[in-house]
């Protein structure tokens, strides 16, 4: 978990630090392979690490840059929240809340196309959207399949 929180994710499109692999932390970090290490350990190590010259990769750790820029150890909290999966991201309240909504009873009424039209065009969306004729398909393919989702539900 902790060496997903410096290289990144780009699977789950996760930013790591900038340069740096999971070869080059246990480069600088051999003691991962051992045991088991904590974020603020290996941020205390690499401030510890003396060298004539800093590495990049060792620079971008301590500084928590990433191709998006310098977020400093924020990029650390933030991943660790992410990748961490025992520690839920959604609170018990926000879990209540899901619930609520998903129980919900749909209304029939004004659920089809052309209300969803009307909608999105008085809300101003229209102006948005791609002008090729594929493009506003693709844009408007899971409103349908959701539409026809609903319908077959309250029938």
């Amino acid at each position: 978990m902790v060496c997903k929180v410096f290289v990144g994710d780009k699977s789950d499109n996760i930013d790591g630090v900038e340069s740096l692999g999971e070869k080059t932390l246990i480069k600088f970090f051999p003691q991962m392979i051992d045991k088991p290490c904590t974020i603020e350990e290996i941020l205390d190590s690499a401030r510890n690490i003396e060298h004539k010259k800093i590495p990049k990769a060792l620079f971008n750790l301590l500084t928590g840059k990433t191709k998006s820029g310098i977020i400093g150890e924020e990029l650390y909290r933030i991943n660790k929240k992410i990748v961490d999966l025992s520690e839920p991201l959604i609170t018990e309240e926000g879990k209540m809340m899901v619930e609520e909504i998903y129980r919900e009873n749909l209304d029939p009424e004004n659920r089809g196309y052309k209300n969803l039209m009307r909608m999105m065009m008085s809300d101003g969306l229209f102006k948005y959207l791609p002008k090729n004729d594929e493009a506003w398909v693709n844009f408007m393919r899971p409103f349908m399949k959701l539409i026809r989702k609903e319908k077959r539900k309250l029938i």
